[in-house]
Parts: structure tokens; sequence; C-alpha cells
């Protein structure tokens, strides 16, 4: 693999594309590479190309998530069932956790504060799976919504509206797991990009 400095793409030139590999990272081998889902997007991996089948394009953003998510590959699956956890639990987040909720949890509340239909309505399109109040299962928020951006890799979305006491509310969860496959910094790439496809229009 091509070493990456700060600004560099990382680089899946060298990387080994191997069945072990794909076991552990939950993906399909296909070709001369592996294939994956990115929320609801099918994703080609390769030594020189990381390409969505439905050929629309992919922010640098995405592509470098998708790349470490091989190469920070662990040598086995944790042995532990995940827990749920904040973006702030994570060792090390707390110098990112302002800009974090800023970028996500806090946009969220901005733009759907009184639109729980809508927010429901946008989040169908990535294939989630939707629990609340009103929802066939159950929970104790308006809305809590589970994606897969990755296979091992999940993140919750849950959002309580606006009332005639209290302000929107939204908060994000991952597998504490998850940084066992990315880095921080990764993770809150995921967290940003769901956040700007949820707000588009």
């Amino acid at each position: 693999m091509t070493a990456a400095g700060p600004d560099t793409p990382l680089s899946l030139e060298t990387y080994d594309f191997s069945a072990e590999k794909a076991e552990i990272l939950g993906v399909r081998l296909f070709k001369n590479g592996f294939s994956l889902d990115f929320f609801n997007r099918e994703i080609f991996l390769s030594p020189g190309d990381i390409r969505p089948l439905d050929n629309l394009d992919l922010t640098p953003a995405i592509r470098d998530v998708l790349a470490a998510y091989l190469i920070h590959c662990p040598r086995q699956l944790p042995q532990v069932p995940p827990r749920p956890i904040t973006f702030r639990e994570f060792s090390g987040a707390a110098p990112l956790f302002s800009s974090f909720t800023m970028n996500t949890a806090k946009t969220i509340e901005r733009h759907f504060s009184g639109k729980t239909t809508a927010l429901t309505e946008r989040v169908r399109d990535l294939g989630a799976i939707i629990h609340g109040r009103k929802a066939v299962t159950p929970c104790f928020h308006d809305l809590s919504v589970e994606f897969t951006p990755l296979p091992r890799i999940s993140i919750t979305l849950n959002f309580n509206d606006r009332d005639d006491i209290m302000p929107a509310a939204a908060s994000f969860l991952y597998p504490d797991t998850a940084i066992h496959f990315l880095n921080l910094k990764h993770l809150m790439t995921i967290a940003t990009w769901l956040t700007g496809y949820l707000i588009q229009k």
C-alpha cells in the first residue's frame, strides 16, 4: 500500500485482496478485488479503482473512507459483542467532538425540527431500519434509525422532535467496535456525509 500524507488519497495499489480479509471485513470477493455496500450503494474496490456500480460520483472523502476500511482491516474480528456509544465516548475524540456535533446532530436538529415525517422519508432512501414510538418496532425516540454504511460498521440516528417544552434533539451512536476498522476522522466523515445527504433537497 502506498503511504499517504494528510492530504494524499489512500492507495490500494499493493493491497492484498485476500479471502481472509474479505471474511473479516464482511465484503464480497469480486473479480480482482472486493465489492461492498456503502449504505445501499454497491462499490467495487480493486488495486487501481474505487468505483460505484451505479457510476455516480463518490466524493474524495468517501473514497478515502472506503480505502481506509480495507487498509485498517484488523487481524481478527472483535471477540466481544458491540456496544452502542456516542462519538465522544471513543478514546481521543474530545478535541473533535464540538466539530462533530455541529456538523451532524445540530444540523439535523435545525433542519428537521417539526419535520419528523420528512426525516423519515429521507432515511428510507438509504435502506435504513426504522424504529420509533409509532413504528412496528417501538422505542423511546420519535425516530430511531439504524444505517449500515459499511459491513462491520453501523450508525444509529436518534431523533426527538420539538414539543411545547423541549427543542428538537438528535444524536448519533456507533458500535464501540467501529474503531477497530476506521479511525476517528473516518468515522466522523461517515456521519457528516450522512447528515449532508439527509438535508439535501
